[in-house]
């Protein structure tokens, strides 16, 4: 499975780096274990405190932590026109990702600038094929 890449350095230094931090082992196992057969992860993307997943069916959150958050820890939504998900700047380096659309709950996350790129090419590659 891909693992978010980490980011280089920038003006948030040691906290930007520790919010890019691969998911756990633990958590990686929600994510596996919610895979339909034969559903494929095409780009993982790292954003605070959680994972933006893209497959090639679903656009998925893991949340640090999700292995002990079964009701919270893992959101996903189909991959379809509907699915609404775009960067927002809030400045001071953070932007915010906000997913929403018909039948999907609004739901947002947050991403460090050294973070941005990763999480917009995850969304350019899930408008592609929506």
């Amino acid at each position: 499975m891909p693992t978010p890449p980490r980011p280089g350095s920038d003006d948030q230094g040691d906290q930007a780096a520790s919010d890019a931090r691969p998911p756990s082992e633990l958590d990686l196992d929600v994510l596996r274990a919610s895979l339909e057969r034969p559903e494929r992860i095409e780009r993982v993307a790292a954003a605070v405190g959680c994972v933006l997943v893209l497959t090639d069916r679903r656009f998925v959150i893991v949340r640090d932590g999700a292995h002990i958050r079964p009701a919270t820890g893992l959101r996903s939504w189909p991959r379809d026109h509907r699915l609404d998900v775009k960067v927002v700047g809030t400045g001071e380096g953070a932007s915010r990702v906000e997913i929403s659309g018909t039948g999907a709950d609004m739901r947002s996350v947050f991403v460090r600038k050294a973070q941005v790129n990763a999480v917009a090419a995850l969304i350019r590659d899930l408008r592609a094929r929506s």
